[in-house]
C-alpha cells in the first residue's frame, strides 16, 4: 500500500511540473534548482521514540534510521542520485530549449546534479565503512537492537 501510494505522488509530482515547465519554462528550472541547492526536509527528520527524556527525543532517531537504511542497502544516496536523474529525463531537463540565462545556469547545474550526487554517496559509503553503527534498541519494535 505504502509503495502504491509513493507510486501515485511521484506521477502526480511528474505531471505538475510536467505542466509548469510547458507554462514557465525558465521558472519552474530555476525552482528545481533552487529546492535542490537547499534540499528537501524529510517529514521524518522530525521523528521521535516516544520518550518523555527530552535528551532521548533529540537523540537522533532519524540519524539512526537512515544509518540502517544505508548499511542494510534499503535505501542509499546513489538511489537518491538515481531518482534525481529519472526525474531529469522524465521532464527532459536538458533538452528544454529557449531560456534565459539564470535558467540556463539553473539547467547546467541539474544536468551535473546525479553524477555529483553519486560521487558524494560513494565517498559517504566509504566513509560509513570506516566508522561501524552502534547498534541500540529501539522502543517502537520492542526494544530490539537495530
Amino acid at each position: 500500500r505504502i509503495a502504491g501510494d509513493e507510486a501515485r505522488h511521484e506521477k502526480a509530482y511528474q505531471l505538475f511540473v510536467e505542466r509548469v515547465l510547458e507554462l514557465d519554462p525558465d521558472g519552474a528550472i530555476i525552482s528545481y534548482a533552487d529546492m535542490m541547492k537547499k534540499q528537501i526536509v524529510m517529514p521524518a527528520e522530525l521523528m521521535c521514540d516516544g520518550y518523555e527524556n527530552p535528551q532521548r527525543m533529540e537523540s537522533g532517531l532519524y540519524e539512526d534510521f537512515g544509518r540502517v537504511a544505508t548499511d542494510l542497502q534499503v535505501y542509499t544516496g546513489v538511489d537518491y542520485a538515481d531518482i534525481i536523474e529519472h526525474l531529469n529525463e522524465f521532464w527532459q531537463i536538458e533538452k528544454v530549449t529557449g531560456l534565459g540565462p539564470e535558467a540556463q545556469e539553473a539547467q547546467e547545474y541539474l544536468g551535473k546534479l546525479p553524477v555529483r550526487f553519486r560521487k558524494l554517496a560513494n565517498r559517504q559509503q566509504k566513509q560509513l565503512q570506516k566508522t561501524p553503527r552502534e547498534a541500540r534498541p529501539w522502543p517502537w519494535i520492542n526494544g530490539r537492537e537495530c
